[in-house]
């Protein structure tokens, strides 16, 4: 009998798993970015511009959205360790999307390297985007050529309809973002 480690295994000598020192890179390229970890551990903190869709729910939502039909989209996932989302991304090859990468070490080794996570802000009861995060992430994206609305943040509605994110350059309920 197989346990949960063996599927893991399994799982990453069959996809691409990116390198830490590769993720940054490769998060930049994407054309979305997942965190499959479950809706508490997203809420807690998360990358910048990444969108939740649970690793139990992940098909489901992917295959619901037109957004995200095309095969040939550039997908990053992560999740806590790289467990879950080395079996996501399996489960995404199968479904026949073509580049699909899993981080390394997962949001643990991310935080544990220092670089930067989106963190509820600590001095309000409602999770607020403070214009500071909304203005960094626009210029993060902007000075790597990239485009100032990622496809993440366009689509999070559509993922969590109570969640509502940058639109028309307003500052809306969201995030900030900070330093692990």
């Amino acid at each position: 009998m197989k346990t949960a480690h063996d599927l893991v295994a399994a799982a990453k000598s069959r996809i691409q798993e990116v390198a830490l020192s590769d993720a940054e890179q490769a998060v930049l390229e994407a054309d979305v970015l997942i965190d499959v970890r479950e809706q508490d551990e997203y809420a807690a903190g998360h990358l910048l511009g990444a969108i939740h869709a649970s690793r139990g729910m992940l098909e489901f939502k992917l295959s619901s959205n037109p957004a995200l039909s095309s095969r040939d989209l550039k997908i990053v996932l992560y999740c806590k360790t790289s467990g879950r989302a080395a079996l996501a991304a399996c489960a995404l090859h199968d479904m026949g999307y073509l580049n699909v990468k899993s981080i390394a070490g997962g949001m643990d080794a991310w935080v544990a390297a220092g670089k930067p996570v989106v963190k509820p802000a600590r001095n309000s009861a409602r999770w607020m985007r403070t214009e500071w995060g909304a203005e960094l992430e626009h210029r993060f994206r902007l000075a790597r050529g990239l485009r100032s609305e990622p496809l993440a943040i366009r689509m999070a509605p559509m993922f969590n309809p109570d969640e509502v994110r940058i639109k028309a350059g307003r500052q809306t309920q969201g995030f900030s973002a900070t330093a692990a």
